[in-house]
C-alpha cells in the first residue's frame, strides 16, 4: 500500500438505522454498488505457483508491486525451508492486518474466555502484532513480515530504521484509520455484496463492525494512543521486512484478486510482465494459518472479516484516485463456502493438537 491514506476517511462515520440482523442483510442500508467477481482470466491464473506445505513462506501485505531484486535476494539468505521470497503469501496489512483481524475476530467471538486473551496488550498494538506474528509462524508454514518501499527505505535492500520517511506500507502506517474504514456503511453493504458476489450470504458482519470498535477503543487506550505504526514501532517489531519496487498502478490498470483457495501462490512480478498488476487476497492460506495458532476463533467469521478488510483497505487505495473500492476489477480464485469448509478442517485439526 501506499505511504498514506486519504483523511476524510480519518473520522469516524455517522450511525445509520438499525435493523434486525439476518444472514443475508447487515444493518447498514447504504447504496450498494452490484459488482461482477469472475474467475481470474486463464492468463493471470498461469502466473501462479503450486503451495508447498512443505516450505515456509514469508507473509507480506497484498500489494500490486513486487520485491526489487536486492530485496528478494537478502530475504533468500535464510533457511532452505523457505519458498522464494517472491511468491510470499499476501494478504493487506500483512503482520499488521492478521493481528488487526484476530483482535476483531476475537472481540466479535462472545466467549469472555477468549477476549481475555486482548486484555494484556489494551493500548499496546505492537506488542499485540508482535505476539500474534510469533505465534503464527510457531503453529504454521507462515512467517509474517511488514513491507516498505524503496522511495521510503533510501535504498533498494533492506528496513532502513534511521530514514526520516514514513512507513511505506499505509496500512501499518494507519491501522487506526483502516479500522475506522471498516465500520464505514457504505464499505460494510460493500462487503456485503461481495460475500455475495462470492458465493455466499454474510453472517456475522453486524459482529464485526462492532468489533471494529471495541478494537479501536482498546489500542487506542483513553484516546492517549494511536495504534497506528511509526518507524520506531516497525523496528522494535523485529519482524521480516520486504522492500518493494515501484508506484502502485492506478485503479483502472490493477485488479483485487480474493484467492480462495489453499494451494495457489500468486507471482506479482509475472502478473506485472504480463501486465496485469493485482492486489493478491491469499485470504485461506492466511486464515488457515491464524486457525492453527488460534483454533478458538470462528472460521466463517474471521473469513467475513477479511474479507471487509479487504474492501476497506480497496477503498483507501482507490480515494487516491479519486474513486472507490468498487471501482476496481474484482475478481477470485475458487468460492466463499468451499473456502469456510477448507478452514472449519483446519481448525478441527488444529484443536486436535492443543
Amino acid at each position: 500500500m501506499s505511504e498514506q491514506l486519504s483523511s476524510h476517511h480519518l473520522s469516524d462515520q455517522e450511525s445509520h438505522e438499525t435493523h434486525s440482523q439476518t444472514r443475508e442483510t447487515t444493518m447498514y442500508q447504504a447504496e450498494k454498488v452490484i459488482v461482477e467477481i469472475p474467475e481470474i482470466p486463464a492468463e493471470l491464473l498461469n502466473t501462479y505457483k503450486k503451495f508447498d506445505e512443505e516450505k515456509k513462506y514469508f507473509f507480506f501485505c497484498g500489494d500490486d508491486r513486487p520485491l526489487t531484486i536486492e530485496s528478494a535476494w537478502n530475504l533468500s539468505k535464510t533457511e532452505e525451508t523457505f519458498s522464494s521470497p517472491k511468491h510470499a503469501i499476501r494478504g493487506y496489512g500483512g503482520a499488521v492486518g492478521s493481528a488487526r483481524t484476530v483482535s476483531v475476530a476475537i472481540m466479535a467471538n462472545s466467549s469472555e474466555e477468549t477476549q481475555k486473551i486482548l486484555r494484556p496488550y489494551r493500548g499496546n498494538f505492537v506488542n499485540w502484532t508482535k505476539t500474534v506474528a510469533e505465534n503464527v509462524a510457531k503453529k504454521s508454514n507462515l512467517v509474517p513480515g511488514i513491507h516498505s518501499a524503496e522511495s521510503n527505505e533510501g535504498n533498494p535492500e533492506k528496513f532502513n530504521p534511521d530514514s526520516d520517511k514514513g512507513l511505506g506500507c499505509a496500512y501499518a502506517a494507519n491501522a487506526e484509520a483502516v479500522t475506522g474504514i471498516n465500520t464505514s456503511p457504505e464499505i460494510v453493504a460493500f462487503a456485503e455484496e461481495v460475500i455475495h458476489r462470492l458465493g455466499s450470504s454474510p453472517w456475522h458482519l453486524n459482529e464485526i463492525v462492532e468489533a471494529n470498535k471495541a478494537v479501536k477503543d482498546l489500542f487506542s487506550f483513553e484516546g492517549e494512543q494511536s495504534f497506528n505504526m511509526t518507524r520506531k514501532d516497525a523496528t522494535d517489531l523485529h519482524l521480516p521486512t520486504a522492500v518493494l519496487a515501484g508506484n502502485h498502478a492506478h485503479v483502472e490498470d490493477a485488479r483485487i484478486v480474493f484467492n480462495l483457495t489453499d494451494n495457489l501462490v500468486s507471482d506479482p512480478e509475472e502478473a506485472l510482465e504480463i501486465g496485469m498488476p493485482a492486489y493478491n487476497v491469499d485470504v485461506v492460506i492466511e486464515c488457515a494459518a491464524i486457525l492453527k495458532a488460534y483454533p478458538e476463533l470462528e472460521p466463517r467469521l474471521l473469513l467475513e472479516a477479511k474479507i471487509l478488510d479487504a474492501c476497506a483497505t480497496a477503498e483507501a487505495l482507490a480515494d487516491h484516485d479519486g474513486k472507490h473500492a468498487w471501482d476496481f476489477q474484482f475478481e477470485r480464485i475458487g468460492n466463499f463456502e468451499d473456502a469456510v469448509s477448507i478452514l472449519e478442517e483446519v481448525k478441527k485439526e488444529a484443536k486436535k493438537q492443543q
